[in-house]
């Protein structure tokens, strides 16, 4: 059975301020490829830092080898799941075209290296569409500031949280209790107003008798970012006690990864998380230890 990969190209539309353009470009497909800012993807492109330098193209490179995967791999796994009784002896198309039924509407969801793939009775794929936006001052396309969703089968608008994070220490760490202290300052830009209540940071170490995280957070500075497109921007210092899991496999040269990971607060008002732009990011901090 042949894979096709099929492209489209939403084009520009251009917002109108006050009569005249604003000069967004706005597309359904980050470089050609719907879907590749998807939190799944780029949870990849760490792992090929060493293999693949860093550049515009390595989204695009990525995209198209994992779409493929995942379409082989689908297709494997539908003939492979065939509900057919003598499925052993029904030709391989056959197979495969019973397996994908299983796929329509979320019954069957294929956990693919790209994306969770499913399909609608009309064959098309049941993911949310993303927006994309290339502002006059940025190199290369971001996601929009409001995406769409649905939720509750309604078509609702999710904010976009542009994010940056500059770490100012880490220290007291602990491999018997797996856990770290850090303070590091967190940036915030919206088109919706932000409060830090928002977030749930899911690996910060709590209270054994509130429950409350174990954080000091500050708001420094709030203001609102003047431009085309209403933004509000928010920064915070934020320090506090969090929890890692040690690998001590090649102790005493192991390397432990210190992460800070945070979802939303509330699973009925999502929000989505642009990270700022790898040129922008600190990747020399040191620490003693």
């Amino acid at each position: 059975m042949p894979i096709y990969t099929a492209l489209g190209d939403l084009g520009f539309v251009a917002s109108q301020t006050n009569g005249q353009q604003a000069g967004e470009l706005y597309d359904l497909n980050v470089v050609v490829i719907p879907g590749t800012l998807n939190l799944r993807l780029q949870e990849q492109i760490p792992t090929f830092q060493k293999e693949i330098r860093y550049g515009q193209t390595l989204e695009l490179q990525l995209s198209f080898g994992a779409r493929l995967a995942d379409s082989i791999g689908i297709l494997v796994e539908a003939a492979r799941s065939s509900t057919a009784a003598d499925s052993a002896d029904i030709p391989i198309r056959e197979r495969i075209n019973q397996g994908m039924q299983q796929y329509m509407g979320g019954g069957r969801i294929y956990r693919g290296w790209f994306d969770d793939w499913y399909f609608t009775p009309e064959r098309a794929i049941a993911g949310d569409v993303l927006l994309a936006w290339k502002p006059p001052y940025a190199s290369q396309h971001i996601l929009a500031p409001r995406q769409y969703m649905s939720l509750d089968d309604t078509l609702r608008t999710i904010p976009v949280l542009y994010t940056h994070m500059d770490l100012v220490q880490i220290n007291r760490i602990s491999d018997i209790e797996g856990s770290f202290y850090a303070s590091f300052y967190l940036e915030v830009t919206s088109a919706a107003r932000f409060s830090v209540d928002q977030l749930d940071f899911t690996n910060a170490a709590r209270s054994e008798t509130s429950h409350d995280y174990l954080l000091d957070i500050n708001l420094v500075r709030q203001r609102n970012v003047p431009g085309d497109m209403d933004l509000y921007y928010y920064l915070y210092k934020i320090s506090g006690k969090f929890i890692f899991e040690p690998d001590l496999r090649k102790y005493p040269f192991d390397r432990q990864r210190f992460s800070i990971s945070f979802q939303p607060a509330i699973a009925l008002k999502p929000f989505l998380v642009q990270p700022s732009h790898p040129a922008s990011r600190d990747t020399t901090f040191e620490v003693k230890g």
